[in-house]
């Protein structure tokens, strides 16, 4: 499977300066297996850093077809492998939302990535809202998604040049801002389509984070999955660009069991492990939300 050049300048604040090169040390023989085995195999495109906003970008990745074959070679996200972290994980995701949205009626909320649905069934039962637009390029979990009420699902998010301009309320997107080509484009769109009281929250990882310089080049986040890494100034910028208002950042807690972040530890001294066991531990990892108004 080849590769696109997508980026000549970035993608986030539009700078044609980078300063440096993040290349992976191993290579790939064949990309589609390491998209799959993506927790297997410790492989990733080069990423530039750009000089002005201190994004991490790839010059060159997928193109959007060929992306919309590799989700649908998935299966869920729980990176966990523990149903019950998992849950609390969306759990807290959910307080987030509810920390900084708060109730209407005739809420039209748009949510990109649902994957198991978890997170969409905590937000449906507690804003009920009238439209719910539910955007998963894995359609593996569409029918689990369609037992849902009153939701609309989509492969992909073509549709929302069709919506009237001001006319959503919330935009969620956990842990798939990073995914999404072309941010800056993304988010004009989505900013005409908000209404002027509406709000996006979303979780990215963050390149600044701690565990980011502890593991280096053994950071999970540099994989296949991202053509974009974000930091809390790449995401000011970039919303700012966008027109988007009174930005605002928290960290998020992630859950998992003990042995995941045992994992972590091994990794720093090139030693890799499977562990998964122990108790469910919540504790930060260098996650971050972002929450702003049109």
């Amino acid at each position: 499977m080849n590769l696109s050049n997508i980026y000549k300048n970035c993608p986030g604040c539009g700078s044609f300066k980078s300063k440096r090169i993040i290349n992976c040390n191993n290579k790939s023989e064949n990309l589609i297996n390491s998209w799959i085995n993506i927790h297997e195999e410790r492989f990733f495109l080069p990423f530039t850093v750009c000089q002005k906003c201190s994004l991490y970008y790839v010059t060159k990745y997928f193109s959007k077809n060929k992306l919309d074959f590799l989700y649908n070679q998935l299966n869920d996200n729980n990176f966990a492998n523990n149903d019950n972290a998992h849950l609390k994980t969306q759990n807290s995701y959910l307080e987030l939302i509810k920390k900084h949205f708060e109730k209407k009626t005739h809420t039209h909320i748009i949510e990109y990535g649902p994957d198991l649905g978890i997170l969409t069934e905590g937000v449906k039962r507690y804003y009920n809202p009238s439209k719910y637009f539910l955007i998963e390029p894995n359609t593996k979990h569409h029918p689990n998604l369609k037992k849902l009420s009153n939701t609309q699902i989509y492969e992909n998010d073509d549709f929302i040049n069709k919506l009237d301009n001001e006319s959503i309320d919330l935009i969620i997107m956990v842990h798939v801002f990073d995914h999404i080509l072309n941010p800056y484009e993304k988010l004009k769109i989505l900013h005409k389509k908000m209404k002027k009281s509406g709000k996006i929250i979303l979780v990215t990882h963050n390149t600044d984070s701690l565990l980011r310089f502890i593991q280096n080049k053994n950071w999970a986040p540099f994989c296949l999955y991202h053509p974009q890494l974000y930091n809390r100034k790449s995401l000011k910028i970039l919303f700012k660009r966008s027109k988007f208002s009174k930005i605002k950042f928290s960290n998020t807690l992630n859950v998992f069991p003990l042995g995941i972040y045992l994992n972590g530890l091994t990794s720093l001294v090139n030693i890799k492990t499977n562990f998964k066991f122990g108790p469910n531990l919540k504790f930060p990892v260098g996650n971050i939300a972002t929450i702003s108004t049109k």
